[in-house]
């Protein structure tokens, strides 16, 4: 009889997942957290707390505890509405207790985590960058046996790791979600000393916790009339821009990159002026050779045909130290990357962009004729677009930025017309 009920559960569970969670898209659950303020998520998670001594004085001591014997086996996450993420857990270990004697020693371990949660390969994801740290308070007792003092004293040691869990979500308003990724695990050295110097034990205290498929529960914390309000304050979106507009720009969700037009009509104008400015003073100066005049003049002409040739490029600067999963050199000695974006939940294409001192400019490079353009008209394509997430790397590790591209259509419309 048990198969049979096994296979009617994991029926009903399938079900559960193809029918229920498919109510609603996760695209349309990932794009509706921006009305939010903050969900926050707490999980009655299993924690395994593990603490050893492998150098004692005579034999390899080892201690297991429970965390819920300490009062804390949850785990906390907060998604925000501008998709960062925070997540903390914070538990009390013993590493003895003789309550004949004084007061045994307390160590803390803490585990936090900031991050985002983004939209890569078609799911959610929450990218998560975690610190974990123990310390310890020092507690002195009197040892009648020996007649010394002794004191207990950890030191307070961190480690960062990084993790990914996929995220499903079956609405913001519903307490059906799972984590999928591995648990999170720590291993931190603490110290143990015995003043009267007769040895001293090096601790090591590991911990695991469990996250995936676990119960959560959530409450959502919505944004106020004003909030939302002051949210789409106007037809521009967040878009913001330098007095001259001759740089647009647009900042991720997690702030940490920049969406970016440069609108060289300004460019354009200063150049012109500049070379005017500049004819007259050679016209004056009767020392200049006609040749060296001429040289001046081409040299301004060609930033100018340059910059008509495009008026308007866009871009990305993103933080120090990132890259595109490719990099090559067009045949003019530019440097070339690669960068792969999404647009609304759709799936990732490749794009190319040069350095040009500040940031990365989108180009077309055609290998054969070795020719590199720079096109804006791609923004005319996308202005209707609501989310652009651009992926890269950064030490190495995979890195995404996310834009609400609200605003782009009448910024783009207000520089090209």
């Amino acid at each position: 009889m048990k198969k049979p009920r096994l296979l009617l559960a994991i029926a009903l569970f399938m079900f559960f997942l193809n029918g229920a969670w498919g109510q609603n898209s996760q695209w349309d659950v990932f794009n509706s957290i921006a009305s939010v303020k903050r969900i926050d998520l707490e999980f009655n998670s299993d924690v395994v707390l593990l603490a050893s001594s492998p150098n004692s004085i005579n034999h390899e001591v080892t201690r297991f505890w429970k965390a819920n014997d300490y009062g804390n086996a949850k785990v906390y996450f907060t998604i925000y509405g501008d998709y960062s993420v925070s997540m903390s857990y914070r538990t009390k270990m013993y590493s003895e207790r003789d309550d004949n004697k004084g007061r045994g020693c307390g160590v803390e371990l803490s585990i936090n985590g900031t991050g985002v949660l983004a939209w890569e390969s078609e799911r959610m994801v929450i990218r998560l960058n975690v610190k974990e740290t123990v310390s310890g308070g020092e507690y002195n007792f009197y040892n009648y046996a020996a007649n010394t003092t002794e004191c207990h004293i950890y030191n307070s040691d961190s480690h960062s790791s990084t993790y990914v869990y996929e995220v499903v979500l079956a609405s913001i308003n519903s307490n059906q979600i799972l984590l999928k990724g591995n648990d999170i695990t720590s291993s931190i050295n603490g110290v143990k000393c015995f003043a009267g110097g007769e040895y001293r034990q090096n601790w090591y205290f590991h911990t695991k916790i469990k996250l995936a498929n676990k119960p959560v529960r959530i409450n959502v914390e919505r944004k106020s009339q004003s909030e939302m309000n002051a949210q789409n304050s106007d037809m521009y979106g967040k878009w913001q821009w330098n007095e001259d507009r001759s740089r647009i720009y647009l900042k991720s969700m997690t702030k940490e990159a920049s969406l970016v037009i440069w609108n060289n009509e300004k460019k354009i104008e200063e150049l012109e002026k500049e070379l005017n400015k500049r004819i007259d003073e050679m016209e004056r100066d009767t020392t200049l050779s006609e040749g060296w005049k001429s040289f001046v003049i081409e040299d301004y002409n060609a930033d100018i045909q340059r910059y008509k040739k495009n008026p308007i490029v866009w871009g990305f600067v993103l933080p120090t130290g990132a890259m595109g999963y490719k990099t090559e050199k067009a045949e003019g000695g530019e440097e070339l990357t690669n960068l792969m974006i999404a647009f609304d939940g759709g799936s990732e294409q490749s794009f190319s962009f040069a350095k040009n001192g500040i940031g990365l400019e989108h180009v077309q490079y055609d290998r054969f004729m070795g020719i590199l353009k720079r096109d804006a008209s791609i923004l005319n394509q996308i202005k209707d677009k609501r989310i652009m997430i651009v992926s890269y790397k950064q030490n190495g590790m995979d890195k995404s930025a996310m834009f609400q591209l609200e605003g782009l259509e009448p910024i783009y419309n207000a520089i090209t017309q």
